[in-house]
């Protein structure tokens, strides 16, 4: 079987190297949120842009912007995107595992945590 390698030049704010993160592609895009590296993990949100191979760090500024947060640092966690939206869901952060689902637009660089009906079973 012949094997094909590429070396592409990335530039830009890369991410550290990470285990346990999930990727997710929007159009031209590729978003990673947290992971693990070695001992630390974060609750980062990176994109890398296909065409012009470079990584950019989002900040959400929701501190100035008066609105959430951005989900906890954790690891093993899921995400999809969908409607121009990323959506996080559990992961695990020492001894806590979570279970909330948050969302992220991406037009208006917002995070919002998913609230569950009080009466779901989940």
């Amino acid at each position: 079987m012949n094997e094909l390698k590429l070396k592409v030049e990335q530039s830009g704010d890369q991410p550290s190297t990470v285990c346990n993160s999930p990727l997710a592609v929007v159009n031209d895009s590729m978003y990673l949120f947290s992971g693990q590296s070695g001992a630390k993990t974060s609750n980062y949100l990176f994109k890398f842009d296909f065409k012009t191979f470079s990584w950019s760090k989002i900040s959400s500024n929701y501190i100035l912007r008066g609105t959430s947060a951005p989900p906890e640092r954790r690891s093993g966690h899921v995400m999809v995107a969908h409607n121009n939206h990323l959506y996080i869901y559990g992961g695990v952060l020492g001894n806590s595992f979570f279970n909330h689902i948050y969302s992220f637009d991406l037009d208006t660089k917002t995070w919002d945590l998913i609230s569950m009906h009080p009466n779901s079973s989940v």
